[in-house]
């Protein structure tokens, strides 16, 4: 499952500009395929970057991951029409940006890192009893 929705991206974009990216056949409908497959390879583009610090695919979708996939998602229906503007553009390199920080540790999404949930510390009782081979010695 993705880390947003076709819903998610008419937030960011209208439905007509959404369909004129993902209008294959131009009979006027949405190709749905379409859209959830730029979804998918916008998760995927998130969980290669998140995989190293965290356990993927997340549980629950943090809204800084949300705006992130939204905007892969739009980027990649802008590359399979080699529409993609200058902004947009700009928009993947920050986001990329964002992604690689948050893989490094430099900043936080508000979820369990891997190494806390998976991490564990030892701990004993101090010593009674002395080792006897030592005292041998």
């Amino acid at each position: 499952m993705g880390y947003c929705t076709k819903d998610d991206l008419l937030t960011k974009i209208p439905e007509e500009y959404l369909l004129d990216l993902a209008d294959d056949d131009g009979d006027g409908n949405l190709d749905e395929t379409v859209v959830n497959n730029a979804i998918e390879q916008a998760t995927a583009e998130i969980d290669a970057y998140l995989g190293s610090k965290y356990s993927t695919p997340l549980s629950s979708v943090p809204q800084i991951i949300k705006k992130l996939c939204i905007e892969l998602t739009i980027y990649n229906l802008h590359l399979r029409s080699d529409k993609v503007t200058d902004a947009w553009k700009d928009v993947y390199k920050n986001d990329v940006a964002l992604l690689k920080a948050i893989s490094k540790g430099d900043l936080t999404i508000g979820v369990e890192t891997e190494t806390e949930s998976t991490g564990f510390k030892i701990s004993a009782r101090e010593k009674v009893f002395g080792n006897i081979f030592e005292e041998m010695v």
